[in-house]
């Protein structure tokens, strides 16, 4: 029924014009409010935003379970998929940097990043390069995090893990905090090494086993490093370097870049969902 659930639940996603409908926080957002009054320990207060609507879910989905022939298991499992997935239109607001360094736009390229990911003024870019840097780091991630993460965790655990795992970037995002990026670092570490798999299955598979290799080895390295770096090593493309100047590179491919790393994305969580297929099919 897994298996059913999660087809239906991202064709759901991908013919639903009004998919925001179903993306309302204001819920969570609310009881995080309340649990910070408490003035619980920080790593108490992530545990119980995030645990009790997975006990909720998960509750509910086992008393599903056999509710008409499992009809009604596979619709909340439908539900919590759905609400589950990423926010915002992930295709259009990479587009609209990728156009903006496509311009020469740097400073409009850096707003919008700013303004889509939440980013510190501060922590403006030097220059093209490092603006690129920043930005294969950040919309990686976010195409991970939005999709593939959320995919994974519901084979692995269930409707109610992929509600739990989206719960706890809602809660980092909006409160940040050493404990939230911590438990991230870790549920995301076996998700993003396989999605760069994909990569190297999708793209340069030769030219990125290197990186691929080092994703494995290193236990430090973050999914957004390992999505950056061995997602443009299948895509043959460098990575921005420190100590480079912008005269000695040439910038104006950047929006390309970016185009081809959203491709890639997309290319990764399909070719794990073809494998998951003809495991289920054949067993």
């Amino acid at each position: 029924m897994t298996f059913i659930a999660l087809i239906l639940g991202l064709l759901v996603a991908s013919l639903w014009d009004d998919i925001r409908s179903i993306h309302q926080d204001d819920w969570f957002y609310r009881f995080s409010d309340w649990l910070n009054k408490l003035v619980l320990p920080e790593p108490l207060t992530v545990a119980v935003a995030v645990l009790a609507p997975w006990f909720v879910a998960a509750t509910l989905m086992a008393s599903l379970d056999s509710f008409l022939f499992g009809l009604g298991w596979i619709a909340a499992a439908i539900f919590l998929l759905v609400y589950s997935l990423g926010r915002g239109d992930f295709e259009e607001q990479a587009r609209i940097y990728g156009g903006s360094v496509a311009s020469g736009d740097n400073e409009g390229a850096w707003l919008h990043l700013r303004e889509w990911f939440g980013l510190e003024q501060d922590s403006a870019p030097a220059d093209a390069r490092a603006l690129q840097a920043l930005a294969v780091r950040q919309i990686g991630y976010e195409g991970f995090q939005r999709q593939f993460a959320i995919l994974f965790w519901f084979v692995v655990l269930g409707p109610a893990g992929a509600l739990a795992y989206r719960l706890l970037q809602l809660h980092h995002n909006d409160r940040g905090g050493e404990t939230s990026a911590k438990v991230l670092f870790v549920v995301d570490w076996v998700p993003s090494r396989l999605y760069a798999l994909g990569f190297a299955l999708t793209g340069d598979f030769l030219g990125s086993t290197d990186e691929l290799g080092d994703a494995w080895s290193d236990p430090s390295m973050s999914a957004s490093e390992v999505i950056a770096s061995v997602g443009l090593a299948a895509l043959k493309l460098p990575m921005p370097h420190d100590g480079v100047e912008d005269a000695e590179i040439d910038c104006s491919g950047y929006g390309d870049d970016i185009e081809e790393l959203c491709a890639l994305l997309s290319r990764s969580w399909m070719t794990w969902l073809a494998i998951w297929s003809v495991v289920v099919l054949l067993g």
